[in-house]
């Protein structure tokens, strides 16, 4: 798995779903590790394949969306793991044209990590493109682009 998230950013998508597709057969066969801190499992497979089909110069939103349906984020049980696959989902959503259901899962994400998504550059940079874009004034969009700091307070 550490392989495919740089193979994809590199605009290597075959190998990443190669190494993706090993990486889902080793979890299938081992189950649910934890160890030393590490998780590998299914569902963290699952969820770089959402990551890995976002990643590069060229993501596929379509593809992420009907990945993320695979997951089951009940399973995810590292808050931070959850939270950042969600900002994956919320690009894509907005990548596809859904900027209603990205800022709800933007907002979903901001209410369960409020502190750690302030960090995060593709939560400000979504916030801020859906920002650029927006053509009429909306309150909740306006207020998450305040807390994440790319836009002035209201």
């Amino acid at each position: 798995m550490a392989a495919a998230t740089p193979a994809a950013r590199r605009d290597r998508k075959d190998d990443a779903d190669q190494f993706l597709n090993f990486a889902e057969a080793a979890a299938v066969r081992s189950g649910s590790v934890r160890v030393y801190g590490t998780a590998f499992s299914p569902v963290d497979v699952k969820t770089q394949i959402v990551n890995i089909a976002m990643a590069g110069t060229e993501p596929n939103p379509v593809r992420a969306l009907e990945a993320s349906g695979d997951v089951r984020r009940e399973l995810i049980k590292r808050p931070v793991h959850l939270a950042a696959h969600r900002l994956d989902v919320a690009q894509a959503q907005y990548q596809t044209g859904d900027n209603e259901g990205a800022l709800e899962t933007l907002l979903e994400v901001e209410a369960a990590q409020p502190e750690w998504i302030r960090y995060q550059a593709l939560a400000r940079a979504t916030v801020l493109e859906m920002r650029e874009e927006e053509k009429r004034r909306n309150t909740r969009l306006r207020g998450l682009a305040a807390r994440l700091g790319v836009e002035p307070a209201l």
